[in-house]
């Protein structure tokens, strides 16, 4: 019988050469993604007997090596004699593909030139204000870390403005060990941004509302004002700022006598040193003064934090915990038209929020166009008084009669009252009395036995939770 094969195929992959009877030996090259081949063998003469790889007879699905690699397949072909044998051989090659990076791509920044794959290194400026830079990195065959911290896309946290982050991006090959390194240099510079966010004061009418790109202002204030607190914020609060060579921001500015104008520069120096802008405000004190509130006062007066002064607008008064209204009254020129907290002319009766609470009234003055405004922060404090006004028992003979600046007393009862019943009442009804640790008043007193003295302590606490006076009873029980 025949030995030979009338056909060799593989369900894939390219031979070097065509099958033929009398050619023994092949070589197939598969994809590299390929994990098996399936081999179908024919002998010339069907009584032959085939079997693949000692799996067995045709058709065999045979499992390739990893990448890289190639692995042998023979076909044994026996006649049908059993004796004799003929081999062929398909080298079945599964290539090794290396990877490569295709893309890097960050979400922020210019970069020193465009990414190409054989270009490793590169230089991306981002922003002063970037704090970080989130980077995407597309590849074939290929794993991805970047900086150390895994696969792609990476959010890298940037150094301070003025340095440099450097953002490694390593690409390994499929077999583990062959690796490509690309580096970006994250360059964040220091910020060159002098502009202002914001330039107030603290009085006076400006010409036209700021805006940071307007670097001249006029601020007419009133004849009587001899200081102005100017409050500048840069954009950038890395920058910094000089007001009129007398340091950061705010800075209280001396104006000039009435009738002149008092020039005061911001100067910002952005976070570069370099890059600077001013912004100047020409402060006018006029040579008049104006109508003005010569005096405010409240009744009852309390304790005003410092006296009235015209040009001070702020004020903290403090009353009594028992006042729950103030009579406000104002003093001004009759050329003023003034209004209290919204409810008319002076003198206004004004209701107190309770103990604990601030009350704010707003005293507004008009003249022509021009409207000011002071303001009473009038605060009501939580009550100090711990002291009874009456404290009482409903059995016993007092040693004195009851005084609430007089704390101690003894009781004297008879020798049959096992109990007695003690009523205190505080002169502050926002006090809390707790009577022996029992609680509130009135309260039901156990008594010792006969010939004994049984002390009872009545504490005050305050409004304000912190004042107390503690008054007390000594029973004495007649044997």
């Amino acid at each position: 019988g025949i030995d030979s094969l009338s056909a060799l195929t593989t369900d894939i992959g390219t031979w070097n050469t065509p099958f033929a009877t009398g050619t023994y030996d092949y070589t197939v090259t598969v994809d590299d993604e390929d994990a098996a081949v399936v081999v179908t063998a024919t002998a010339t003469d069907p009584n032959a007997t085939i079997d693949i790889n000692c799996q067995g007879s045709s058709p065999q699905t045979i499992i390739l090596g990893a990448m890289g690699t190639t692995t042998d397949v023979a076909v044994l072909v026996t006649a049908q004699d059993g004796t004799m044998t003929l081999t062929y051989t398909l080298h079945v090659v599964r290539p090794l593909v290396f990877g490569c990076i295709l893309t890097i791509e960050t979400d922020v920044g210019a970069w020193n030139t465009p990414f190409a794959t054989g270009t490793y290194d590169y230089t991306v400026t981002v922003d002063s204000t970037n704090t970080s830079v989130v980077v995407t990195v597309t590849a074939d065959y290929m794993d991805i870390n970047i900086n150390g911290q895994g696969a792609s896309p990476q959010t890298v946290a940037l150094g301070p403005p003025g340095s440099t982050t450097d953002v490694d991006v390593v690409g390994t090959w499929i077999d583990g060990v062959t690796t490509l390194t690309y580096t970006l240099h994250v360059v964040r510079p220091l910020g060159d941004d002098a502009s202002l966010s914001a330039l107030t004061t603290d009085l006076g009418t400006w010409n036209t509302p700021f805006t940071p790109s307007t670097y001249n202002y006029t601020v007419t204030t009133g004849g009587y004002d001899t200081s102005v607190v100017v409050t500048a914020t840069a954009t950038d609060p890395y920058a910094t700022i000089n007001i009129n060579s007398q340091g950061a921001s705010p800075q209280t500015i001396a104006l000039g006598s009435m009738g002149t104008t008092t020039e005061v520069a911001v100067l910002v120096t952005a976070q570069d040193g370099t890059t600077t802008l001013t912004y100047t405000l020409y402060v006018v004190r006029p040579s008049t003064c104006p109508p003005s509130i010569s005096d405010i006062t409240t009744s009852p007066a309390g304790t005003w934090d410092s006296p009235f002064a015209t040009g001070d607008y702020d004020y903290t008064v403090t009353v009594d915990d028992e006042v729950a209204a103030v009579v406000v009254t104002v003093t001004a020129d009759p050329e003023l038209s003034i209004v209290i907290n919204s409810q008319g002319a002076s003198p206004q009766t004004v209701a107190l929020g309770p103990p604990g609470t601030t009350t704010d009234v707003s005293v507004v003055a008009v003249w022509d166009y021009t409207i000011t405004t002071y303001t009473l922060h009038i605060v009501r404090p939580m009550g100090d008084d711990a002291s009874l006004s009456a404290l009482a028992t409903d059995i016993g003979t007092w040693d004195m009669p009851f005084s609430p600046s007089t704390y101690e007393y003894t009781v004297t009862v008879d020798d049959y009252d096992t109990s007695v019943v003690v009523i205190a009442t505080a002169t502050d009804a926002n006090a809390y009395i707790n009577i022996n640790g029992q609680g509130e008043s009135p309260q039901t007193i156990a008594l010792g036995p006969a010939g004994t003295t049984t002390e009872v302590a009545v504490l005050v606490t305050a409004q304000n939770a912190t004042t107390t006076q503690t008054y007390t009873i000594y029973f004495y029980r007649l044997l």
